[in-house]
């Protein structure tokens, strides 16, 4: 745990004794520091061993508190008894209400094993990682929520420097500890943009109705009666140390300086959005027609637009990142290199569209999007690394981000147009470890002293695990392997679920050798400490140590001998054990195509899966629901299989509900249907506990019998649990008695109901067979039964689903995206269900890992289709040469998931895919959008596709697994299998006729 700060000093308000009065104790508290906090109806006291003190901040003063806890990072939250929850930061002598809570009544508040709070509340229970994103609206004192811009006085405003000020739609407020105080009301329909200083210290503002001058205590304004180009100003700008303003509008720009107004003739007419001062004092404006860059000195003008090489003319907004401007346009943001001789140099720094950038006190760039998130980039290693803040507690709820600001502080302003956020970024580096495993194997020999690892050499796999720990959220890697004393480049990992990664280096030569691994964090800092570093030696080859030059001259001759066997034998693809030396049939064929794996004999790996379930399910008694998504044939069902076989163990009773087999037309047959699989569940659970005759399971059709008729399910030890008949009375009562029953016959088990494709559900409502009320009872099972748990499984996560239906089951759900299997597992999968059968030659289970990249489906299709080539051939052996004859008969004839994967793609992505499998004929190999675009122009293809297009394309399918992608940019296909079968069945211009064609 993480030790908590001291608390505050005692207040002066003490008695003599050094001791408070304690009265109307709610509850007592001891933090991680031994220190005792003590809830009162009037306010929070601790004692510190010493004396009992009050603790006099306002969101907690005379507050009647009922319950207390403190996170992993020493910050102490407070459920109060007037509804809402306050949180206290001992370390900064900070406090806050939380207002999102405000309507619930709290009662209790838990602090989890990963770190995130919990609150009881009379409307449910509420989970937070309470990221250290806050939130300041209105009801703090903000003149509006619609807020333009965050700005912090320089040093020479006197008392008031450093203070912050903040521009809304509705005036200038200041903020006075965690409120605001109004400072001045602007004109009715100002609409303020921007703000500025000169070096008076005198506050420009742009507004919609001209330009204001605030100088502390008159307002001047300033509009097209004093030569602005238009009343419309965009931006205003401080330059050349203060002594000039610069002033965008939508008509043209213009200049302050020396007590009079002058327009630049160069931006006559254009709708110019901001403006940048560049370090050589030259003007950058981003326009609607492009970019100006303008030399006031010589008034020299140049405009960059698409036809020089921008992504698109609606520039927004202009910043110097490292050596490199930066213009945020529609498209994108790209760099810009501006040359002497009038060249400019554009590249691609981010795809995605932006309107606003800023870059604070340790150079790392902020950048607010279209979609009103924020993305943080920094140059760390040669490469710049990025990391979106889009699903945060309080922050990026607005639909648009104005500007950022940082105070002295370091603590990042975002201004948008529902209110400021205010985020303290967390600068500790993960705590990383680094571990060695060579050939499969751990127990690599150390020399303990310097600290370095002594591998033999030869053709080794080298694997370096690592894992880092951070309490600001996901991790991202850079590493490198160092040859000697010779730096290597960085290599970046791409970002992946869980804390586990590791890389791999085959054949590294011999002497020493160095992994290094920086780890950031999710603000991205970790790059400014030292790499984590692990050190290794690789032993020389026998041929250059003394003794073998002694040996070899005496036996030369038998030294030439074993190198020629050993020669052979490395040539030699395979060796047959002397009972496969005659033909030995392979039946039946173990390996299963299309349907799930029910059984654990052919099922591998997934223990990562059970063990997340386990965790879940034992950390709760109520509550839980577990949402199990990934691609077709990835392997859902056959978990929920193993489920229903009693993986969990004793403690949990599965009922397994396929969706797809449930022909019912009414909620009454429905939960008829639930009622009988529950039932025959906890005969099955009780038949393994307790053998011995239990009566069958005999439900007559819904509506077909009386009410007091059922059916009863016994076990010799326990009450019988009764089936009810849905007999077209309301079914949810009925259905809730019989769960009653169940739950209380199962004892302190849990019964975890496992439903298969529960996007079906939608369907069957819309159509009219189940009520929409389905979803609503649902979440309220999970609110009121203890010992009760869902699992769903299907191809998209439940907050992708129409949210009429799953608002109530989105917050209490959990996701876990089943991808394919580890490389280990893999390998089990192709070896050991036809072991002592089958003989592998050299490289073919690597060949076929590569082929299929795990995906348990088409590496169960290449193992079936190479065991029946086998049978065909009458042999025990499968070299690679016979695995090219295996691969070309199922491109030949492709499998009907791989027809529909294609025809599901969107006509970009088919011939983005043409493209990169035409430009790949090695499948080891990678490809820029860059270099596909080259192609498309060096073989004249007929396809109308941009480098950017291509780029957002590619990333796409990156993201739903079908691309690999490397640390430059280069991608490649993740199942090998789709690029030969691409390559072979779907030309690029045999793409392009059907695309035309349609």
């Amino acid at each position: 745990r993480v030790r908590a700060a001291a608390p505050p000093r005692p207040t002066e308000s003490g008695s003599a004794t050094g001791r408070e009065a304690i009265s109307d104790a709610q509850s007592v508290f001891v933090d991680a520091a031994g220190t005792v906090w003590i809830a009162t109806g009037k306010g929070v006291l601790f004692y510190d061993g010493n004396r009992t003190t009050s603790v006099s901040v306002d969101a907690l003063r005379d507050a009647a508190v009922r319950a207390m806890s403190q996170d992993l990072s020493g910050r102490l939250w407070f459920a109060l008894a007037q509804g809402g929850v306050a949180l206290y930061d001992p370390a900064r002598r900070e406090s806050q209400r939380l207002a999102f809570l405000d309507r619930d009544h709290v009662a209790n508040v838990f602090t989890g094993r990963e770190g995130h709070v919990w609150f009881g509340t009379d409307n449910g229970v509420v989970h937070s990682d309470f990221y250290s994103f806050v939130g300041f609206t209105t009801s703090r004192g903000l003149s509006d929520n619609d807020v333009r811009a965050v700005f912090e006085l320089p040093a020479s405003a006197g008392p008031l420097a450093g203070k912050l000020w903040f521009l809304t739609a509705a005036g200038v407020s200041r903020m006075e500890g965690e409120r605001f105080v109004p400072v001045e009301r602007l004109p009715a329909n100002a609409g303020p943009r921007a703000v500025a200083f000169d070096s008076a210290n005198t506050i420009w503002l742009a507004t919609e109705q001209g330009a204001l001058r605030f100088n502390g205590q008159t307002l001047t304004q300033f509009n097209e009666g004093n030569k602005l180009p238009s009343n419309n100003v965009r931006w205003v700008a401080s330059t050349e140390g203060g002594s000039a303003i610069v002033f965008a509008t939508a008509r043209g720009a213009a200049i302050f300086k020396d007590g009079e107004i002058r327009s630049l003739d160069a931006l006559a007419g254009y709708d110019v959005r901001h403006v940048f001062e560049n370090n050589d004092g030259r003007l950058w404006f981003s326009t609607a027609r492009g970019v100006m860059s303008l030399d006031l000195k010589t008034g020299q003008a140049d405009l960059i637009d698409t036809g020089r090489g921008l992504a698109d003319n609606d520039a927004r907004w202009i910043t110097r990142f490292n050596d490199k401007v930066l213009i945020a346009t529609r498209l994108g943001i790209q760099t810009c290199i501006l040359r002497d001789n009038n060249s400019a140099t554009i590249t691609t720094f981010d795809s995605e569209p932006a309107n606003t950038m800023f870059v604070d006190h340790d150079g790392s760039l902020w950048v607010g999007t279209d979609e009103g998130q924020v993305k943080k980039f920094v140059a760390v290693g040669g490469y710049v690394v990025s990391t979106p803040y889009s699903d945060e507690v309080y922050a990026l709820t607005s639909s648009r981000i104005n500007s950022f600001s940082e105070d002295d502080q370091g603590r990042i302003w975002i201004a948008t147009d529902r209110g400021a956020v205010r985020h303290i970024p967390v600068k500790a580096e993960p705590i990383t470890r680094v571990s060695l495993e060579v050939d499969g194997r751990s127990d690599v020999p150390m020399d303990y002293e310097s600290k370095t690892y002594n591998v033999p050499y030869g053709a080794r796999k080298l694997t370096f695990h690592f894992a880092a720990v951070s309490l600001s959220g996901q991790v991202r890697y850079l590493y490198r392997v160092n040859l000697k004393d010779q730096d290597q480049p960085w290599e970046v990992l791409p970002v992946q679920q869980g804390a586990d990664r590791d890389v791999s280096r085959a054949n590294l030569g011999e002497g020493p050798h160095t992994f290094e691994l920086i780890a950031l964090n999710r603000d991205l800092y970790g790059a400014g400490a030292a790499p984590v570093t692990l050190s290794l030696r690789v032993g020389s080859p026998f041929w250059k140590r003394g003794w073998f030059y002694a040996l070899a001259l005496g036996v030369l001759g038998l030294a030439l001998g074993a190198i020629f066997v050993a020669h052979r034998l490395r040539e030699r693809e395979y060796v047959l054990p002397k009972e496969l030396r005659a033909y030995v049939p392979i039946e039946p064929n173990p390996y299963l195509v299309g349907n799930p794996i029910r059984t654990e004999k052919m099922f591998y790996g997934r223990e990562d899966d059970f063990r997340y379930v386990r965790t879940k399910l034992e950390g709760v008694s109520q509550g839980v629901v577990i949402v199990f998504c990934g691609e077709r044939r990835a392997g859902k069902s056959s978990i929920l299989y193993q489920l229903l076989n009693g993986r969990l163990g004793e403690r949990f009773i599965p009922v397994f509900i396929d969706l797809q087999e449930m022909v019912i037309a009414t909620d009454s047959e429905f939960f008829a249907r639930i009622s009988r699989l529950i039932a025959e569940a906890i005969a099955r659970a009780d038949r393994i506990a307790a053998p011995g005759p239990v009566e069958s399971i005999a439900t007559a059709a819904s509506g077909a019998a009386s009410p007091a008729r059922s059916v009863a399910v016994a076990r010799p030890d326990r009450p019988a649990i009764n089936v009810p008949q849905f007999d077209g009375r309301n079914p949810y009562p009925i259905f809730l008695d019989f769960l009653d029953e169940a739950l209380a016959a199962i004892g302190d088990r849990t019964l975890l109901i496992m439903m298969d494709e529960y996007e079906l559900m939608e369907g069957k409502v819309d159509e009219g067979k189940l009520s929409a009320e389905l979803f609503t009872f649902l979440a309220g099972l999970m609110d009121n039964k203890e010992r009760l748990a869902l699992i769903f499984t299907g191809s998209r996560r439940l907050e992708e689903r129409d949210k009429k239906y799953w608002r109530e089951l989105l917050r209490r759900s959990l996701y876990r995206k089943v991808g394919f299997l580890s490389e280990n597992d893999t390998v089990r999968l192709i070896a050991d269900p036809v072991e002592g059968k089958v003989v592998y030659g050299r490289g073919v289970v690597e060949v076929i890992y590569r082929l299929t990249a795990g995906q348990p489906f088409y590496t169960q299709v290449i193992c079936q289709n190479s065991v029946d080539y086998m049978n065909e051939h009458e042999q025990n052996w499968l070299t690679l040469a016979d695995l090219t004859h295996v691969i070309a008969d199922i491109i030949d004839n492709p499998l009907p998931q791989m027809i529909y994967a294609w025809d599901g793609l969107s006509d970009d992505e088919k011939l983005a895919l043409s493209l990169l499998a035409e430009t790949l004929p090695d499948g080891n190999e990678h490809a820029t959008a860059y270099s596909l675009r080259e192609s498309v122009k060096w073989n004249n293809y007929p396809v109308n596709l941009s480098e950017t297009t291509i780029r957002l394309t590619l990333e796409e399918m990156f993201r739903r697994e079908l691309l690999e992608k490397n640390g430059t940019d280069g991608f490649r296909f993740k199942i090998d299998l789709f690029r030969l079968w691409i390559r072979r069945s779907h030309s690029i211009w045999q793409v392009v006729k059907e695309v035309r064609t349609l």
